[in-house]
């Protein structure tokens, strides 16, 4: 029995049954691009209460080129937000984002809104040839105390830019945080996260940022920015999601190598002599991507 099991199964989610607990399910898809519409889970907690999220990818077909296509899954809990610019505030809790079918976070949360985003970017049709199947999950929410469970979609004002914001509060509070000068941070997840994560903030008053990210000398990831070099122009005052690496095949190990060049600038629009007059981010930023890739204020 133990040998069909490890034949048919990549991991194994294990929970406790506990009849006290009340236990609501979902539903989803994720997005395979950043134009897409996609739903997120609304937490409203009455009281303190133990919150465990499971994810479970429902379906694993190949994508044409002989690659499973498990998704890289990452589960964050993250405080909703009153803000008009930022869809979120601080991160609460998260897992390590993995190439596994089945996934988990758990926490202490205390009376407040919630939302709960569930990311998967090896999914993505123009990272990998066209996907036969969408990736559909279906979210397991347990807790102690009842609380609120709402579904949200991201086609809202305050929602548009959900999965920039998502991953900039997984950045600054996962993120190995490099003060470059007193204006420039950059955030990056290398380490545990199947690939890497990089997010640049520009906090100067008046002057834009123009940044060179190189990754080529990574092995066996993928980019969502569909090339392992970007470059771009962050304007004052913004912060940018410039790159995010995934792992390409789980049974092939993976090298993240990063190499960051930047540079203060007066012109608020163009990148000088790094790229033809008038381009602001090269590649181009899509609507496939722009969602996920596009400046955002601090």
């Amino acid at each position: 029995m133990l040998k069909i099991m490890l034949r048919y199964s990549d991991s194994v989610l294990i929970s406790k049954a506990r009849s006290h607990w009340k236990e609501t399910r979902v539903n989803g898809t994720f997005p395979i691009n950043a134009r897409e519409d996609f739903k997120m889970v609304k937490l409203t907690v009455f009281y303190t209460s133990e919150v465990e999220v499971d994810v479970t990818q429902k379906d694993e077909t190949g994508n044409g080129n002989g690659i499973q296509s498990t998704a890289d899954l990452t589960v964050l809990i993250l405080r909703d937000s009153s803000s008009p610019t930022q869809a979120f505030g601080p991160l609460v809790t998260s897992n390590e984002r993995q190439l596994q079918s089945s996934v988990r976070c758990r926490s202490m949360l205390e009376p407040g809104e919630y939302v709960v985003v569930t990311l998967a970017f090896n999914i993505w049709t123009f990272i990998t040839k066209p996907r036969v199947h969408r990736c559909n999950y279906v979210m397991s929410i347990k807790c102690t105390k009842s609380l609120m469970v709402e579904e949200v979609f991201t086609k809202t004002r305050k929602y548009e830019y959900a999965l920039a914001d998502a991953i900039y509060q997984l950045a600054i509070c996962r993120g190995q945080k490099e003060g470059i000068r007193e204006s420039v941070r950059v955030y990056s997840l290398m380490q545990g996260w199947a690939g890497g994560m990089y997010v640049v903030e520009n906090r100067s008053p008046d002057k834009s940022m123009h940044v060179q990210c190189d990754c080529k000398e990574s092995t066996n990831v993928v980019s969502t920015r569909g090339t392992l070099t970007s470059i771009d122009s962050i304007p004052p005052l913004h912060r940018q999601v410039i790159m995010i690496l995934t792992q390409l095949e789980r049974t092939v190990s993976y090298t993240v190598s990063r190499r960051l060049l930047h540079r203060m600038n007066m012109t608020t629009t163009g990148l000088g002599n790094w790229a033809p007059a008038g381009v602001n981010h090269e590649p181009y930023l899509t609507l496939d991507v722009e969602g996920l890739h596009a400046p955002r204020p601090l």
